[in-house]
């Protein structure tokens, strides 16, 4: 079975959901990773890293894919994604197995291997898996 790396959040607006999300965990805020992802033309907010964190994203204009997803169902649960120590190979038996892909290779996303699996396959929900080396999947 596969870990679960983060569970992925589109938010409108970030610091108040940080602020929420913090307050919840009993994080401090001062462990809170800050990113802009230029190629999603979003802002992150990961919080976590012992066990499953949460990635929140929040976009930057009506170009991102983040503001088009919030347009069309709303702020919440985005995707959810899993950690593997060989992307390239979980693709394949993903994609064998009959699943639908949005990437079929590993592409790469602030210096890590990403992919996506297609959200009509899982109900509604988008899968993500990053390559983690000694996943130990």
């Amino acid at each position: 079975m596969f870990r679960i790396d983060h569970i992925g959040i589109a938010v409108n607006e970030l610091e108040s959901a940080v602020a929420k999300w913090v307050k919840l965990l009993g994080v401090s805020r001062e462990s809170v990773q800050y990113h802009k992802v230029k190629h999603a033309r979003m802002d992150m907010a990961y919080i976590g890293g012992n066990g499953t964190a949460i990635e929140l994203m929040s976009p930057w204009d009506e170009e991102s894919t983040i503001y088009k997803f919030i347009e069309k169902r709303g702020a919440g649960l985005h995707h959810i994604c899993f950690d593997t120590s060989d992307l390239e190979v979980e693709l394949k038996k993903i994609a064998d197995s009959g699943f639908p892909l949005v990437d079929k290779t590993p592409r790469e996303s602030m210096g890590e291997l990403i992919a996506f699996l297609h959200p009509k396959g899982f109900d509604g929900v988008l899968i993500e898996f990053k390559e983690t080396k000694g996943s130990g999947d």
